[in-house]
C-alpha cells in the first residue's frame, strides 16, 4: 500500500530517520524454552489445536512461543518492542542505530536486520487516495434511498457474487456460518457504524480486533481500506449490499500503516498470521503487497518472487501449513513497469487472486505472473473491476482493485467450506481450481480463471469412491467431464449413439487421485442427435445421456 503524505509530514519523518527504526532481531533458538511439544495445550488456543487435529497437522518448533527471558534482555538494552514472531523466532524493535551493536552481542541472538523508518505521521484516510496496492476508485454512487434500492437480493453487488456462481452456496444455506475469517489490512474506519453491516454487529460475529501498528484493539480509527474490502464479504442489508460471506465471524487485524512503505509491515503481517491461527482462523484475506518500499534499498528483486524467500511468503506459506487457506491479492501492478504479481502472492500454498470485469475479462490494472521460478500466477480471477463496497462515511460506490477481487473470492471459499468442513486448504484449493474456466488453459492474466462454486460444490461432494460430478459443454465446444477418482488409475470414456452404440473411446490414466476434470473435444464432431457418454473406472461404470442440439 501507499500513500503521499504533505511534504511537512515528509519533512518530519526525514528528521527522525537517522535516530530510530526498526530492526527485526532473529534468536538462535528455542533451547531454553518452558514450553514443550508435548504439551501444546499450554500454547495453542482449543480453536487453534482443533484445527491442526481435523487435518492431522502435529505441532512443530515453530509453534513454540518466542522464549520470554530473551525478549526482556534485549529490551533491557533500551529499544522498544514492536512484535514478535514465533514463527521466526524473534522480535521486531524500535532502535538507534548505535545501540544495535549492544543487541547483537546478545549470546541467543544470531542477527539484527534493519527493516524500517520509524514513520510520525498521521493517516491521511481521504476516500480517493488511502487504498492498498494502490487501488483506482470511482466515487460514484450515493448512499442508497429506499427508492434506490434494488429489486435483487444481492442489490448492487449481484454481478460480483453471479460471476463465480455464490447464489449456488448461498441457496443452500453455506453463507459462511461458523467460519472464523481473519481479514489482514490497513485499518477498518467507522466499520462499526455502517447500515451495510450492522447484522455482523448485533450478532457479535467480530471476535476481536487488534491494530500490530499502534499495538491497540481500536482498530476503526485508521484506514477505510479494510472497510472496502470487508464489505465485500460480510455486507448483508438485502436488496442494498450482500456479501459472499455475510454469516461468517471476522478477526479484524491491522497489519499495515497506510502513510508508509517498508518491510516492517511484512512482520506485522506475519505476527498478524500467528494471531490469527492462533485464534483458530479458518481463513485469512489479504488485500495487501509488497514489491516496492519509499526507501529504495528495501526493495524487492523480481528474483526474490519465487514463493520462499521473502518474510512475508515464508509466513503466508507457514499458515497453510498450520490449516489456513490463505487468499492474497495478485496486485494493481498491470499497467505498471513493475507489472508482476507483488508478495506473499507469489507463496505456492497461497490462492493469489487477480481481477476480472463483469463479464470475465482480464483487465489490464491487474498484475500477473509468472513467478520467478516459473510457476502460474494468479491462481484464480474474479471482479475486480466497478465492485460496488463500502466508505467510512456510509456511502457504496463502485472501487477497482484484486483488494476487492479476493475478498469476493474468499468469502466464497469459506461457504464452501462450512459446506465440507473436513477438506484441507490443499483439497479446497484443488476444488475450486479445477471449477474454473480456464483451467485446462491456465495464463499468467488469470491462473485458471474465473471459478464456478456450483460446480466446485459437486467436486466436493464425494471423496470415498469413484464418481461422475459433472457434464457441461463450455464456450470453445469442447465438452469437459468432472470425475472423482479415490486412486490413481486407468479409466475409459466412450460416446455411444442410439443406433451405432459405441462410436468413439479412449483410454486415460490418471496420475493422481481426488477431483479431476477432463476435455473432450470428440464432441466437437458430433452431429445433432441423442448420445449416452459412459466412464468406466475400477468402481464401476457411470453414464450421461445427452443431446447435442
Amino acid at each position: 500500500m501507499r500513500t503521499y503524505l504533505l511534504s511537512i509530514f515528509c519533512l518530519i519523518s526525514l528528521s527522525i530517520s537517522a535516530q530510530e527504526r526498526y530492526y527485526f532481531v532473529q534468536f538462535k533458538d528455542k533451547d531454553t524454552s518452558i514450553y514443550k511439544l508435548s504439551q501444546p495445550d499450554k500454547y495453542l488456543s482449543a480453536k487453534s489445536f482443533a484445527r491442526r487435529n481435523k487435518y492431522g497437522i502435529k505441532t512443530t518448533l515453530s509453534d513454540i512461543p518466542v522464549n520470554n527471558n530473551y525478549i526482556k534482555q534485549v529490551i533491557e538494552t533500551g529499544c522498544t518492542w514492536q512484535g514478535v514472531s514465533k514463527w521466526l523466532n524473534g522480535i521486531s524493535i524500535i532502535a538507534k542505530k548505535d545501540s544495535i551493536k549492544n543487541i547483537i552481542s546478545l549470546p541467543f541472538v544470531s542477527a539484527v536486520k534493519e527493516i524500517g523508518r520509524v514513520n510520525i505521521a498521521e493517516d491521511d484516510d481521504s476516500e480517493k487516495n488511502d487504498f492498498a496496492l494502490s487501488d483506482r476508485v470511482n466515487m460514484l454512487e450515493s448512499k442508497f434511498s429506499k427508492e434506490a434500492r434494488d429489486t435483487n437480493f444481492y442489490g448492487k453487488s449481484y454481478k460480483q457474487t453471479h460471476l463465480i456462481n455464490t447464489e449456488a452456496l448461498h441457496q443452500k444455506g453455506f453463507m459462511g456460518d461458523h467460519i472464523l475469517i481473519a481479514v489482514l489490512d490497513a485499518g477498518f474506519a467507522q466499520a462499526d457504524n455502517q447500515p451495510t453491516l450492522k447484522k455482523l454487529f448485533t450478532d457479535h460475529r467480530i471476535i476481536s480486533t487488534w491494530d500490530f501498528v499502534e499495538r491497540n484493539e481500536d482498530v476503526y480509527d485508521n484506514d477505510q481500506h479494510g472497510l472496502a474490502v470487508l464489505s465485500c464479504m460480510a455486507a448483508n442489508e438485502k436488496n442494498v449490499l450482500v456479501g459472499t460471506a455475510p454469516n461468517a465471524e471476522y478477526l479484524l487485524l491491522r497489519s499495515e500503516d497506510a502513510t508508509s512503505e517498508y518491510p516492517i509491515e511484512e512482520y506485522n503481517w506475519t505476527a498478524a498470521a500467528e494471531y490469527a491461527d492462533s485464534a483458530g482462523a479458518d481463513i485469512i484475506n489479504s488485500s495487501l503487497g509488497y514489491t516496492k518500499f519509499d526507501e529504495s534499498v528495501y526493495g524487492h528483486k523480481y528474483k526474490e518472487l519465487n514463493g520462499k524467500t521473502t518474510v512475508v511468503s515464508i509466513a503466508a506459506n507457514m499458515a497453510v501449513e498450520k490449516g489456513i487457506i490463505v487468499l492474497n491479492s495478485a496486485g494493481n501492478e498491470g499497467n505498471n513497469l513493475w507489472q508482476n504479481i507483488a508478495t506473499p502472492a507469489d507463496a505456492e500454498n497461497v490462492i493469489a487472486v487477480g481481477a476480472t470485469d463483469e463479464t470475465g475479462d482480464y483487465v489490464g490494472f491487474s498484475s500477473v505472473g509468472l513467478t520467478a521460478d516459473k510457476r502460474i500466477k494468479p491462481d484464480l480471477a474474479c471482479m475486480g473491476e466497478d465492485v460496488y463496497v463500502v466508505s467510512k462515511s456510509g456511502n457504496i460506490y463502485r472501487g477497482n482493485g484484486t483488494s476487492y477481487s479476493c475478498p469476493i473470492l474468499t468469502g466464497a471459499t469459506a461457504c464452501l467450506l462450512q459446506a465440507y468442513p473436513q477438506m484441507s486448504p490443499a483439497q479446497l484449493k484443488q476444488i475450486i481450481q479445477l471449477s474454473a474456466n480456464q483451467y485446462y488453459e491456465p495464463d499468467k492474466y488469470l491462473g485458471a480463471g474465473i471459478p464456478d462454486f456450483d460446480l466446485a460444490l459437486k467436486l466436493a461432494k464425494t471423496y470415498d469412491k469413484d464418481t461422475l460430478l459433472d457434464v457441461r459443454v463450455l464456450d470453445n465446444n469442447k465438452m469437459h467431464i468432472s470425475l472423482f477418482l479415490k486412486q490413481a488409475q486407468k479409466y475409459e470414456l466412450s460416446i455411444h449413439a442410439p443406433i451405432e452404440n459405441k462410436i468413439w473411446s479412449d483410454n486415460i490414466k490418471s496420475k493422481q487421485s481426488g477431483p479431476i476434470r477432463v476435455g473432450i473435444k470428440q464432441y466437437k464432431k458430433l452431429k445433432k442427435g441423442f448420445y449416452l457418454l459412459k466412464v468406466k473406472t475400477q468402481d464401476g461404470i457411470y453414464q450421461y445421456e445427452f443431446n447435442k442440439g
